[in-house]
């Protein structure tokens, strides 16, 4: 059965199918629509990776910083930055990509982040309340 790649499409009609490359393979798409949008978001990722990198570069030695002043607020940092980050760059693995598709992968990406990010700050209030 082919899934496409992009919306994750579980009946598509092999004759009206494209195929796009993900990490070395090719895999199907149900429509042009659907192509187009899945190269636009692969050219905006591959352009963004050295800025993503360079932000978790950026927010790790932050936390290190934090960390050494007040533990804290070092661990609210990071999950807020982490959160951030994931959120702007929904990086998915090829494993979850292959089974939602591209589209909802992303989606479940920024749905964790932004449960990150409410973990962090549920934390630092309760510690904040325990002083």
């Amino acid at each position: 059965m082919l899934i496409c790649m992009w919306c994750g499409k579980k009946e598509m009609d092999i004759k009206e199918s494209q195929m796009v490359k993900f990490k070395g393979e090719q895999f199907p798409v149900c429509c042009n629509e659907c192509k187009e949008k899945y190269e636009k978001t692969m050219n905006k990722k591959n352009n963004s990776r050295k800025l993503y990198l360079f932000l978790l570069i950026i927010s790790f030695l932050i936390f290190i910083g934090i960390c050494t002043v007040s533990g804290v607020y070092g661990l609210l940092f990071l999950l807020e930055s982490v959160g951030l980050i994931i959120l702007f760059y929904p990086n998915t693995t090829p494993q979850t990509v292959k089974v939602l598709g591209l589209e909802k992968s992303r989606r479940v990406a920024k749905i964790i982040a932004v449960m990150i990010m409410i973990f962090g700050i549920i934390f630092s209030v309760a510690i904040s309340l325990t002083k």
